[in-house]
């Protein structure tokens, strides 16, 4: 090897990884999974954040919420699909399409998540990652909001830190990703 190539090769490993690659394992470095592309489904009354007492931090609305999301799943690498519906059908049919052709799923399901076994069970069918999301502590609520359906299959959860919670689990489904690469 030429005394130019030893010296790139040098300044190559002395570099500073980026966050996403800072899990070195024995032989190397974790690489991320580069264009990874997630679900962001959001429950019934999402939209309403911001509106009427819907209050997330201060007066952030349901779109702020989600350029949030976005800007720190682009940071991330991550292609965010962020979406809201009222109706439990089509959380189910936004799952069901995320089968194949997402990495991951992140899941706000709002009352759907003590409620809906129609969701549990769209997500029993998906393989990657699921990061379950609430904006509030649910062990702080009524008795019927205490206990989750969507528990069952996720991943990990992120409660009760309004909308911090929904950026921090962007970041926590970038590292469940890489985790799962390695």
């Amino acid at each position: 090897m030429s005394t130019r190539a030893r010296d790139a090769r040098a300044r190559l490993q002395a570099a500073p990884r980026p966050p996403s690659q800072a899990g070195a394992r024995r032989q190397g470095v974790v690489t991320p999974i580069t264009g990874a592309r997630v679900l962001f489904v959001n429950g019934p009354n999402a939209n309403l954040y911001g509106h009427a007492g819907q209050s997330t931090r201060d007066d952030e609305t349901f779109d702020q919420l989600g350029e949030r999301c976005v800007r720190a799943a682009k940071a991330s690498a991550i292609a965010l699909d962020f979406l809201q519906s009222n109706s439990e059908g089509e959380v189910v049919d936004a799952i069901q399409q995320a089968i194949g052709t997402k990495d991951g799923i992140i899941i706000d399901g709002a009352s759907l998540a003590c409620t809906s076994i129609a969701v549990l069970d769209a997500l029993q069918s998906f393989r990657g990652p699921i990061v379950e999301v609430h904006m509030g502590s649910i062990h702080r609520g009524e008795p019927f909001h205490q206990s989750s359906y969507l528990s069952r299959v996720a991943t990990g959860l992120v409660a009760g830190l309004g909308a911090d919670g929904c950026e921090l689990a962007v970041l926590a489904m970038r590292r469940l990703l890489d985790r799962r690469k390695a």
